[in-house]
């Protein structure tokens, strides 16, 4: 792993497990989309096995246990703050510590892989989905969601209008064409791709900031330095394009995957 890749993860690694006790408080999007992706899962027979990919505090992780009775349900999860509140709520379930890029696990061991929006952190997106193609029992299933391109967009539209010289690029996220092009080589087959975007309103674009980091997907390093000139400028680009009669407009695009080991 390169220094820049290991920083990163670390980043992502402290950023969550700083929000690990206030997470559930502030995750409701996550649960909403959690719930379709449950209500589209293939049946797994008792004796099973179910690996949660980025479980956080462990929710879907307890709904795979509920809808499962029998099968033998791991959540993994990169925080250590999120598994400490995971193993706090759970019974059942086994728990482990490791970075969805490189999970640790034989090959052929799941009869379905799950993971609720946490597939937008991976660096190497296709090289992630072929090791989950790996664990996979034959016919198993792979069912994701995770956040698209167009997630977050006036934010980062408004930043950009405000820019200041010399900051730094911020990373997108990967489009749905990226996304349907790794899972394509990746070997799945049957792969079915949905897009769907939502609109939340929000008080303000220092609302949505203050949400972001409560959830720990903090979008502004903190070795960036951004003057309160610069965050005020961009907070009123933000009013007068994208204000509606709740707030300001907040896009998220969900990108769901669901395909078969051949």
């Amino acid at each position: 792993m390169s220094v820049l890749l290991e920083s990163r993860v670390n980043k992502v690694r402290k950023n969550f497990s700083r929000a690990a006790r206030r997470y559930d408080q502030f995750s409701g999007l996550h649960r909403d989309i959690g719930r379709e992706l449950m209500a589209h899962l293939p049946t797994v027979a008792p004796g099973g096995r179910i690996l949660d990919i980025g479980m956080g505090t462990g929710w879907l992780t307890r709904e795979l246990l509920r809808n499962f009775p029998g099968a033998r349900v791991i959540g993994l999860d990169l925080s250590e703050g999120m598994i400490a509140m995971a193993k706090g709520q759970n019974s059942g379930a086994r728990f482990l510590q490791a970075d969805a890029a490189a999970l640790p696990f034989k090959t052929d061991v799941f009869d379905l892989i799950v993971s609720n929006l946490a597939y937008q952190w991976v660096e190497d997106l296709e090289s992630s989905l072929r090791r989950c193609y790996a664990l996979l029992k034959p016919r198993g299933s792979f069912c994701v969601t995770l956040f698209g391109r167009e997630t977050l967009k006036e934010l980062f539209l408004s930043l950009e209008h405000a820019q200041e010289g010399g900051l730094p690029t911020r990373r997108r996220l990967a489009g749905y064409p990226q996304v349907a092009e790794a899972v394509q080589r990746s070997g799945f087959a049957d792969a079915v791709l949905s897009c769907t975007r939502r609109n939340i309103p929000f008080t303000d674009m220092f609302a949505l900031l203050r949400w972001l980091k409560a959830i720990g997907a903090n979008t502004l390093g903190r070795e960036m330095f951004m003057s309160k000139e610069y965050l005020a400028a961009a907070n009123d680009y933000y009013q007068a394009h994208y204000r509606e009669e709740r707030g300001v407009s907040v896009s998220f695009e969900v990108i769901g995957v669901s395909a078969r080991k051949g």
